[in-house]
């Protein structure tokens, strides 16, 4: 899968929280339509769907993306470190990609690839 350096680790994931911020705002401002509930539940079912639940659909496809984004990264980077990938699963808790920012790689080749310093 290859291997990821700190720096572009950091500029990765720093994205990926803008994008989330984002992503979470609109997602924000769809609930807050929602929370007059009682107009839009006088609505049809045909108005209701392009209103709503397309949107949110959309949202959540694209925060799963982010998030399969987020893992691959976060497994590059943990190459990098020599480690295995299944450790990624612990960014599911907030900032814990922080750690992984510090740790600094192996240097040469390790059993994931070549030292992304030393590639041109």
């Amino acid at each position: 899968m290859g291997r990821m350096r700190r720096l572009h680790y950091g500029l990765h994931r720093i994205g990926l929280l803008l994008l989330e911020t984002i992503f979470g705002v609109i997602l924000q401002g769809i609930s807050y339509r929602l929370s007059y509930l009682d107009y839009y539940l006088s609505l049809p079912l045909s108005e209701m769907i392009p209103m709503f639940i397309l949107p949110v659909l959309l949202i959540i496809s694209i925060y799963l993306v982010l998030l399969a984004y987020g893992f691959i990264v976060t497994i590059k980077r943990l190459h990098d470190m020599n480690t295995s990938g299944w450790y990624s699963i612990f960014t599911i808790i907030p900032f814990v990609w922080l750690i992984f920012l510090f740790i600094p790689g192996t240097s040469g080749p390790n059993r994931f690839g070549d030292d992304p310093k030393t590639i041109k």
